[in-house]
């Protein structure tokens, strides 16, 4: 899910060490090995002055103001935003987006109903008022003028 120069960039000197993945960009749906890691990669790693979908679902980011104009808050919903905003966000009904949130709410339901202790429940680590769609937001890219701006410190 890599997309545009920077990002092949970033992969192939951060994980490979080297320009080849730049060369060949098919390898991350020809090789199983750069099909995960670039998924790995995209999911950690703040790019283009966006924070990472792992930085937003552990609570490591707030929005903005620019970001709450646009309807982006705390939850799942923001990871959908970033990734799909532009595409899936801001309609009701959306059905990429419905499954989307669907299978985030399973997952959690799930791994409550897998804790070996019955006094934790991941499903009450979610706030009430986060959103896990997108619906509520704005049919627009996710800002990209955060504090994410700079690969390097990451690197």
């Amino acid at each position: 899910m890599l997309a545009g120069l920077d990002e092949y960039y970033w992969y192939s000197q951060v994980v490979t060490g080297d320009n080849d993945f730049m060369a060949t960009p098919n390898l991350a749906a020809s090789d199983v090995g750069h099909f995960w890691m670039t998924g790995f990669f995209k999911w950690m790693i703040p790019m283009t002055g966006a924070p990472a979908p792992h930085s937003i679902i552990t609570g490591q980011w707030e929005p903005t103001d620019e970001e709450m104009d646009l309807g982006i808050t705390d939850g799942f919903g923001a990871v959908s935003a970033l990734l799909f905003g532009a595409t899936q966000c801001g309609m009701a009904g959306q059905p990429n987006a419905i499954t989307r949130a669907t299978a985030f709410e399973t997952l959690i339901s799930q791994f409550s109903d897998l804790s070996s202790d019955p006094a934790f429940d991941v499903s009450k680590t979610i706030l009430s008022w986060e959103a896990n769609d997108c619906a509520g937001s704005s049919r627009a890219a996710f800002p990209r003028d955060g504090d994410y701006n700079s690969f390097a410190q990451y690197a």
